[in-house]
């Protein structure tokens, strides 16, 4: 409690200290033997507010103890002098405190909470000065009759926690854009770090409106609200990016936003709500029509090595040729998946496709084909080696499909880890995985 500011202090710890008022006002002594406890100075009466004494004192003097209201032998308060020396509701409240059945010292203890701990929840509520949950606080601002069926609507979003609380803030202006910094003291006012406009979240949203409205191809009017929630968090992800990375554009979020959206609702599915359907947008790669290859990377951390495996099909469908190759050191993830991209144009190229759609279900490998976000530094040889090999291609498209639809060619990744060879090309598939190849032509 007697901390002081120091010459450079955090955000984190000026918030501290800056509400550290509310705590002496709500903590009081815990009686356990009364040796400690000043009898009529020291908060320890715990009643609703204030902890102080209210009776004068008169049989004691002021520099008394609470354990002088205690019979020593017996460990439990004396009723009588209890009884002489305070008003009755306030020695019914004295002779409520529970003792234990020997001596212990005195404790420190916060009010509000049941064993006596602070905890950042239960100091809200007392900012508050109510015992609602700030949602209904917030709620009853706008609604006298309790939570307003936005919020009901809000929480019932079928998108991660995270996106519905980042949706919270929005609503109610709590967001940290630099206007709402400012107003706490963080920084002091500053320009928006996209369009170095005075930032207020408002307007913001105005002009992200016309942005995705100017490109009908990114947002059908139709969109469900899972979609449209996770396209503003994305936004507001890559706006506290943008000092530091390449922004992604309109076209990236989107797809990125569809990608979340379908795996988050295909991993926690809601019996009694329909899942958008999200297959047939165009930037997943429905509309695809002509020959394709399927590509995957996978890493084996006890052999330190990658394995990638390709896949090529026809328009029919049908099987044509494959790759699975071993690439010993290569640990990290991405930078596989890198490598698979790559061997999957050269396959192409020495099959003198000319124009070819190659699907991967790394979306991060997918974007920066499509020169929609950055690489990872460990794989910018190989992303250069993606971009020169793009120029050979009459027409090439790139799209992100699902882990359940490129179970060949993460079948064949699999393999190529185990095997002593470092390539094996593959001109017929083992009859495992014949309907498997089926299905992943199918779905998309």
């Amino acid at each position: 409690m007697h901390a002081t500011l120091g010459s450079r202090p955090s955000w984190s710890w000026r918030s501290i200290l800056g509400d550290r008022s509310l705590i002496p006002a709500r903590c009081r002594r815990l009686i356990r033997s009364g040796n400690s406890t000043k009898l009529w100075s020291d908060p320890w009466i715990p009643r609703s507010s204030g902890f102080l004494p209210r009776s004068s004192p008169n049989t004691l003097t002021h520099s008394a103890r609470v354990s002088a209201l205690i019979n020593q032998s017996t460990c439990q308060w004396d009723e009588n002098l209890v009884c002489d020396i305070f008003s009755p509701a306030e020695a019914a409240d004295i002779l409520a405190i529970s003792l234990p059945p020997s001596p212990a010292p005195d404790l420190w203890c916060w009010h509000h909470t049941k064993n006596g701990k602070h905890s950042v929840r239960s100091a809200y509520h007392v900012m508050l000065g109510s015992t609602l949950s700030p949602l209904q606080e917030i709620a009853n601002a706008n609604s006298s009759s309790g939570i307003d069926p936005v919020w009901k609507t809000l929480w019932k979003i079928n998108v991660p926690s995270r996106i519905k609380l980042f949706l919270w803030k929005c609503c109610t202006s709590t967001i940290a854009t630099s206007d709402n910094l400012a107003r706490r003291g963080i920084i002091s006012s500053g320009p928006c770090p996209l369009c170095l406009a005075p930032e207020n979240f408002a307007t913001h949203t105005d002009a992200l409106s016309g942005v995705f409205g100017s490109r009908n191809y990114l947002l059908p009017d139709d969109a469900p609200i899972e979609l449209i929630s996770v396209i503003c968090s994305l936004i507001w992800f890559y706006r506290n990016r943008s000092k530091f990375d390449k922004i992604a554009g309109p076209r990236s979020v989107v797809l990125t936003a569809h990608c979340m959206v379908k795996d988050f609702q295909e991993a926690f599915s809601w019996p009694d709500r329909p899942s958008p359907l999200l297959a047939s947008h165009p930037l997943l790669g429905s509309n695809s029509h002509g020959p394709r290859i399927y590509f995957d990377g996978s890493i084996s951390q006890a052999n330190r090595c990658a394995g990638i495996g390709v896949v090529y099909m026809n328009v029919k469908g049908e099987f044509v040729s494959g790759l699975s190759k071993k690439f010993p050191g290569v640990s990290n993830p991405e930078e596989a998946e890198y490598l698979a991209l790559k061997e999957s144009m050269l396959l192409a190229r020495s099959l003198d496709l000319q124009n070819i759609s190659f699907y991967g279900d790394a979306a991060t490998v997918i974007f920066a084909a499509c020169d929609e976000t950055t690489c990872p530094a460990q794989c910018l040889n190989t992303y250069e080696d993606i971009k020169r090999l793009k120029q050979s291609f009459n027409i090439v498209e790139f799209f992100w499909i699902r882990r359940t639809s490129n179970t060949v060619a993460h079948e064949f990744a699999f393999l190529a880890k185990n095997m002593i060879a470092l390539e094996r090309k593959r001109d017929s598939l083992p009859p495992s995985l014949v309907h498997s190849q089926l299905d992943d032509f199918q779905q998309y």
